[in-house]
């Protein structure tokens, strides 16, 4: 009887069917691509700003480290030309 059950409610549109049974409403691709996009742009820009505006100290930073920072700063200035 489950099986028939299970059938017969996927029978149109199995993923609409799962996500109304699971999230409880119906899903909506332009506002999942919404989020999905806000959360890939703030999840790289807190790093971006971190590398951009961390102070450096040449007695606390590596050469390394310097020479990074130098570099990000030139492309970023390159790219917004």
């Amino acid at each position: 009887m489950a099986k028939q059950i299970a059938i017969e409610l996927t029978a149109q549109n199995a993923l609409q069917t799962h996500a109304r049974d699971e999230l409880g409403t119906q899903a909506n691709p332009l506002a999942a691509n919404f989020a999905s996009a806000v959360s890939f742009i703030m999840g790289g820009l807190l790093p971006l700003l971190v590398a951009i505006f961390a102070p450096i100290k040449e007695n606390d930073s590596l050469p390394c480290q310097t020479h990074n920072k130098i570099l990000l700063k030139s492309s970023l200035a390159s790219l917004l030309k």
